[in-house]
């Protein structure tokens, strides 16, 4: 039986779980990495992985250019919230997103 059908990375629990991972990877001090279609689909899951401060995505090759610029504006936009005050909560920038490429 085919599950993917009741997925939705969009799902308040599924993003709060990711959030948990992501956060306790960087308390533990090590490398999170997401691999998957989500960033690759859609630029909003991508920019919600940024904002958590993930610190590399898996992508296959023909999506890298689409979650690059998905990627870059994301951190445009944490770099904007972190120096103009009425943007944002004045979040400090996180390291750059590595883009890792799958077959």
């Amino acid at each position: 039986m085919q599950v993917i059908s009741f997925f939705d990375e969009s799902d308040p629990a599924v993003q709060d779980t990711i959030a948990r991972i992501v956060h306790a990877c960087q308390q533990a001090g090590i490398t999170c990495s997401l691999c998957g279609q989500a960033p690759s689909n859609r630029s909003e899951f991508a920019d919600f992985l940024v904002r958590l401060g993930i610190t590399s995505i898996s992508v296959n090759a023909g999506a890298v250019d689409k979650v690059r610029r998905s990627i870059g504006c994301a951190e445009r936009e944490l770099l904007l919230e972190s120096i103009t005050p009425d943007r944002g909560s004045g979040t400090a920038l996180r390291p750059r997103v590595e883009l890792h490429t799958t077959p």
